[in-house]
């Protein structure tokens, strides 16, 4: 799980992405990996330019300018990308 978290960020078309229900213009199915989800991430209210998989933990940069009606937010995949890493446990190497 989250094994492509520190891969080199993916430039995709959220509109080009098959849509994970028909509920939502957001959710969305990963490119990379079989059983992935994105979500659309939002930044202190404001949809990000920059999301990543559920699953599989790759980052993408959206080049979209809207999703769903909402305005994209600029944002760095590489600070979000450092979050990401920051924010989850190390993963142990084993001898």
């Amino acid at each position: 799980m989250l094994e492509n978290r520190s891969n080199e960020p993916l430039r995709i078309c959220h509109a080009d992405l098959e849509k994970f229900t028909n509920d939502s213009p957001f959710k969305v199915c990963c490119p990379v990996c079989e059983d992935g989800l994105m979500l659309v991430r939002r930044e202190n209210g404001q949809l990000s330019n920059v999301d990543h998989c559920v699953c599989c933990g790759q980052v993408f940069v959206y080049s979209d300018d809207y999703i769903g009606g909402e305005k994209l937010m600029i944002d760095s995949p590489q600070v979000f990308q450092k979050k990401l890493l920051d924010a989850l446990p190390a993963r142990k190497v084993e001898s």
